[in-house]
């Protein structure tokens, strides 16, 4: 089975007086294969635009990324690669991330994660 599913995201900042609105959609599909993989394909950001009150406007280049994931009782690996569409910026052009989520019991969780822009992420829930 193929799930497909459109994401809209509302986008608001405020930096001290001035304020910017914006909306942006992504759109992809997850696989299931045999248990215990699963993969999937994204477009990130197939529309998006921002508008700051001082008059600015901006547009995100769209993302095409893969992810995969491997699922083993209560432990889960998940990786991601997510290329750009603006090419002018090799260094920004694909970002790779990967995590770990450790099932402790039926309502808690624990995670970490990695991504290539050197963040770690840590979390629990």
């Amino acid at each position: 089975m193929i799930d497909i599913g459109i994401k809209i995201k509302p986008l608001y900042t405020s930096i001290l007086n001035n304020k910017g609105y914006g909306l942006s959609a992504d759109i992809g599909f997850d696989k299931k294969t045999n248990y215990p993989f699963s993969y999937g394909f994204c477009i990130k950001d197939i529309i998006s635009f921002y508008n700051w009150d001082t008059g600015k406007n901006y547009a995100f280049y769209p993302r095409l990324s893969t992810s995969g994931s491997y699922i083993l009782k209560d432990h889960s690996v998940y990786t991601e690669v997510s290329i750009s569409s603006n090419f002018k910026s090799l260094s920004d052009s694909y970002i790779y991330k990967a995590g770990y989520e450790n099932k402790i019991n039926n309502r808690v969780s624990i995670r970490i994660g990695y991504s290539s822009n050197k963040s770690f992420s840590f979390g629990a829930g």
